[in-house]
């Protein structure tokens, strides 16, 4: 299957046999129907497998990227259409007059060009959910890159607690400690987050600890005159000045176009 056979099943199946074997195969071989039906029963997991083992032989055959010492990271989601059937849409869940539809996420590796992690999911799955199981395909070193939907306490106490260092862009009125920062003309600043009671209940979902945590908040000006706020958990402004952040963020529009 991997190997994008060009002849019959029959001469495939016989000269995989061969391969595995050590020997020419004069013994019948299973049929091209007992091929397909082997073939059904295969579980999902063998192709995320796969592709984990793939992406990790390509990696590691280059050296790693880095910017400003981290590996460079970006999650993404998207929504897409899957082909109609019905045991699709038991998987997935029959959307009322329209296609059946799947919530698909990323992380994408920067440096490298490659999807390192993907997730698909049903509609009532969100993104947050998704973005949680990336992280398990992370670790310390890598600095993962968020848009606007994503920020929320609990997710900044996820990666902390992991170990692992995020840049998120802020929606405006998405945490009253940072409102200051928007209306200032300050290029950064350090600020404390104290979680409210319902994004304390979060942390306890998430089996995170909801203690007030320090972010900083770094102003990106665009070209058009809108300000977009990014939030850190990259604290060291000599190490990273603020001025490097509006081309770091900008390096996550690559998973656009991967996710």
């Amino acid at each position: 299957m991997l190997n994008l056979r060009k002849g019959s099943a029959e001469l495939e199946l016989k000269g995989f046999f061969a391969v595995v074997l050590g020997v020419v195969m004069t013994l019948a071989v299973p049929t091209r129907a007992a091929f397909a039906k082997a073939r059904k029963r295969l579980s999902e997991q063998v192709f995320v497998y796969l592709n984990r083992e793939a992406v990790k032989t390509f990696c590691a055959g280059w050296a790693t990227p880095r910017w400003q010492g981290f590996r460079l990271r970006a999650v993404d989601g998207t929504t897409f259409r899957l082909p109609p059937g019905e045991a699709l849409q038991r998987a997935f869940g029959a959307q009322e007059n329209g296609p059946t539809l799947a919530r698909a996420s990323v992380l994408y590796d920067i440096g490298h060009d490659v999807v390192i992690d993907a997730r698909v999911a049903a509609m009532c799955v969100g993104e947050h959910e998704l973005a949680i199981e990336h992280l398990a395909a992370a670790e310390p070193g890598d600095l993962l890159l968020y848009d606007r939907g994503y920020p929320a306490f609990w997710l900044f106490a996820l990666h902390l607690a992991a170990g692992i260092d995020f840049c998120m862009r802020l929606p405006r009125g998405g945490f009253a400690a940072a409102e200051a920062f928007w209306d200032s003309d300050a290029p950064e600043t350090v600020v404390t987050l104290i979680p409210s009671a319902e994004q304390r209940r979060a942390c306890r979902d998430q089996g995170v600890s909801a203690k007030p945590l320090r972010v900083r908040l770094v102003r990106v000006r665009l070209t058009g005159g809108e300000t977009e706020v990014l939030a850190t958990s990259v604290l060291d402004a000599e190490r990273i000045p603020a001025r490097l952040f509006a081309q770091l963020y900008h390096k996550r529009w690559g998973v656009e176009i991967h996710r």
